[in-house]
This record gives C-alpha cells, structure tokens and sequence, in this order.
C-alpha cells in the first residue's frame, strides 16, 4: 500500500521529473515495482526502456482510470 512514507512514494517522487505525458506514470510505477523487488535493476533505466517498448493495451486502462 502507497502511502507517503512508503519506500515506493519516495521513489516515484525522486523520479517524478521523467514524466512528461501524465499517463507515463504507469511506467514509472511498473520500473518502480521492479526496482523495489530487484535493486540491481536501476529504476530510471528501466523506465526509459518501458518507455521504448510500451504496448498500448498494457496501459489503457491505467490511462482511462488516470483521465
């Protein structure tokens, strides 16, 4: 559960600037989760990669529920 002094709040608010669509932030949540489970996987590298290799359907709803 998020709160805002949960480790993934603190995360997701340093890397909150690598946001430019508001509906990336699915991206950055999902290389959050990763980098949470796996600390050798660099958040902002994992990001970036979503972000090259995003499929449309994983992220509809997110969008939609964001908008």
């Amino acid at each position: 559960m998020w709160t805002f002094r949960s480790v993934h709040f603190e995360r997701f608010n340093q890397l909150r600037y690598l946001i430019g669509p508001a509906w990336n932030c699915y991206h950055l949540i999902q290389s959050i989760d990763k980098n949470i489970e796996d600390p050798a996987i660099g958040a902002e590298v994992e990001y970036e990669k979503m972000l090259e290799d995003w499929v449309e359907t994983e992220c509809h709803f997110f969008r939609i529920s964001l908008f």
